[in-house]
């Protein structure tokens, strides 16, 4: 770079005529990039690419649109009511489910959890009996203190 010179005074640069002059030479210039962008960036953009923004463009347009017309509205904070929900769709439709409900009944009776404490052998062995008889060693032990019960209760 080297050290600019100027032909004129600064005298020139004070005056009106010179903010004219910037003005004329500014419009000149953007009226010559207007002309000359289209062009560039039609060479640059295909026309597959231009429909893509375009389309792009609109539908994020649309889609705020509709979010401050709903915003609006006030349905902000509503979720969506069990009959607007969608049904299942994909796998989970494939996935049928292996229990009945209506086979399912929940017991009537009051049940409260119990914790024992047994010695290893006696465990050991309760769950061999309950393998024998194909069934959980919890049911087992309800099935047994229930007989217990009902032998106090003659």
């Amino acid at each position: 770079m080297g050290k600019k010179r100027f032909s004129e005074g600064f005298d020139s640069l004070f005056g009106d005529d010179f903010f004219k002059e910037e003005e004329e030479q500014s419009k000149e210039q953007k009226t010559e990039t207007a002309t000359a962008k289209p062009k560039a960036a039609a060479r640059r953009k295909s026309g597959s690419s231009k429909k893509f923004a375009d389309g792009l463009e609109s539908l994020l347009t649309e889609a705020f649109e509709e979010e401050i017309q709903d915003q609006l509205a006030g349905k902000k904070g509503k979720s969506p009511s069990a009959t607007e929900r969608k049904s299942f769709g994909g796998l989970d439709s494939l996935i049928r489910s292996t229990i009945d409900p209506k086979t399912i009944r929940k017991s009537s009776k009051d049940t409260r959890r119990l914790t024992i404490l047994l010695e290893s052998e006696q465990v050991e062995q309760l769950k061999k009996i309950a393998k024998l008889e194909k069934t959980y060693l919890k049911y087992m032990i309800r099935d047994i203190v229930a007989e217990y019960l009902k032998e106090k209760e003659k």
